[in-house]
């Protein structure tokens, strides 16, 4: 089973999956990473049980998988 990243975003879910022993698509998946991270996305580890286990900052090569999800942004509230 491959590694992979579930982007939630405006496309919907997309997948972006790599091989811990090919680094060539663990390049790919970490450039993905790095790339909406500073679109400010926010990235989870996810464990192999489904549930999160808190936010990560940096790319995991070895994550089973990694969520990442837009920063919510606020709203204006008493219109």
């Amino acid at each position: 089973m491959k590694n992979q990243i579930r982007l939630l975003g405006q496309l919907g879910d997309t997948k972006i999956e790599w091989d811990i022993d090919n680094k060539d698509e663990v390049e790919i998946a970490k450039k993905s990473f790095l790339e909406y991270k500073k679109k400010g996305f926010k990235a989870f580890r996810i464990t192999p049980s489904g549930k999160q286990d808190g936010e990560i900052k940096e790319f995991d090569p070895g994550a089973e998988k990694i969520l990442l999800i837009p920063a919510m942004e606020g709203g204006q509230h008493g219109i």
